[in-house]
């Protein structure tokens, strides 16, 4: 999935950063899906926070919407798992820190629930920045096992495909509300690659 660059603004305004985007409601769709948009993070360690910031952007343009849940998290396995079951479409929003990231970088790759139960999480390739996915490391990866592991020891029905879309992060270990500069002028573009993908997944 190509970044498009341009059509967002992001903006701090002190705290968690206000990731703004030209986007309304009504551009993205009137019907609903079954989709359920998980961003996890820590509001209190700089770039861990990123999920939570795309979480709170995508709930002004998804507004409205029937069919689409979206949750921020600081890490819970078994909240996790709660949230795991039942959506057919499962989008989790993390930072993530890989061998030879830049700060800023986006990636992106799809799993069903059982692969990744099954896997172990390792991802097979994919087109994420046109890479391989081996040796990404999200920022919360055991936890997300973890959880998904639990799901399926409940019984849960996991979910049809799972996606993961993920920040390259700088810092997750500074006590600080702000993200690191690359990584605020990142998430605009991570906004519209999860929106884009809940409006391909309602016209299937």
């Amino acid at each position: 999935m190509a970044e498009r660059k341009g059509a967002f603004q992001g903006r701090s305004r002190g705290g968690l950063s206000e990731v703004r985007t030209s986007l309304r409601p009504d551009q993205v769709g009137a019907s609903g899906c079954r989709v359920r948009i998980i961003g996890l993070g820590n509001p209190l360690l700089s770039d861990d926070a990123a999920g939570l910031h795309v979480v709170r952007a995508l709930r002004r343009i998804l507004a409205g919407r029937e069919g689409i849940e979206l949750h921020e998290l600081s890490v819970s396995p078994p909240r996790l798992a709660e949230l795991f079951a039942g959506p057919e479409t499962l989008i989790i929003v993390d930072a993530v820190k890989t061998p030879s990231g830049k700060a800023g970088s986006l990636l992106h790759f799809r799993m069903s629930g059982e692969e990744i139960v099954g896997a172990g999480f390792k991802p097979a390739p994919t087109e994420a920045r046109g890479e391989s996915a081996e040796g990404v490391i999200v920022s919360h990866a055991a936890d997300l096992r973890a959880a998904f592991r639990m799901a399926r020891l409940m019984g849960a029905e996991l979910p049809r495909q799972v996606w993961i879309f993920a920040v390259e992060a700088e810092d997750v270990t500074t006590f600080r509300e702000e993200l690191s500069p690359a990584v605020a002028r990142a998430l605009p573009g991570l906004v519209e690659q999860i929106t884009r993908v809940v409006c391909e997944d309602e016209n299937r």
